[in-house]
């Protein structure tokens, strides 16, 4: 659609899936810890800002990994503390790739909260490879492979209050969770 509008025509457009390498196997069950991940650069365009504000909103409890680097990160951790929920939420700085499977494993969802327009955000398909639902903001190219609803929820873009519905509905059902994480990893 960007190439399109930027006047690239519609018959030099093809669209190719993303690959991802073998599937690791999925993460079973689900943790019964109330547990939201975070993986990706800390940057301001990735929203974690948002994440933490929507965070913040949560009853009971729940805890928070943020994976990651940038030059947000001082910002953020300070955020969190403002917010009261430091304690809740730790910064794990930058994880190999390799290195990912027990911080899914631990997870119960995970949220893509960019506030811009990702081209598509394949850490989305990668937290589904291991059976976990996802929580974004529908932005981009997210609703090309978080179906609201079915692999996921979707939440309008840059809505805090409707990301702390979505995140909140996942933490308290997990059966709902279990199901969307099973259909995306199909």
């Amino acid at each position: 659609g960007e190439l399109i509008i930027n006047g690239i025509s519609p018959e030099r457009v093809a669209i190719l899936p993303p690959v991802l390498p073998d599937a690791p196997r999925p993460h079973e069950p689900l943790p019964d810890a109330r547990s939201v991940l975070f993986v990706g650069q800390l940057v301001r365009g990735k929203g974690v800002d948002l994440l933490l504000d929507a965070l913040a909103s949560l009853p009971g409890e729940w805890r928070a990994e943020i994976v990651g680097e940038g030059n947000a990160r001082s910002g953020l951790e300070a955020q969190a503390r403002r917010l009261g929920i430091g304690d809740r939420v730790r910064f794990l700085g930058w994880v190999d790739h390799a290195a990912l499977d027990p911080v899914y494993a631990r997870a119960r969802l995970l949220v893509v909260p960019s506030r811009w327009a990702e081209p598509f955000g394949m850490v989305g398909l990668e937290a589904m490879q291991r059976g976990r639902p996802v929580v974004a903001f529908a932005v981009g190219g997210i609703p090309d492979w978080c179906e609201d609803g079915v692999t996921g929820l979707l939440a309008p873009p840059a809505d805090r209050a409707a990301l702390a519905r979505a995140v909140g509905r996942l933490l308290d059902d997990p059966d709902l969770a279990r199901r969307l994480g099973k259909q995306g990893r199909a």
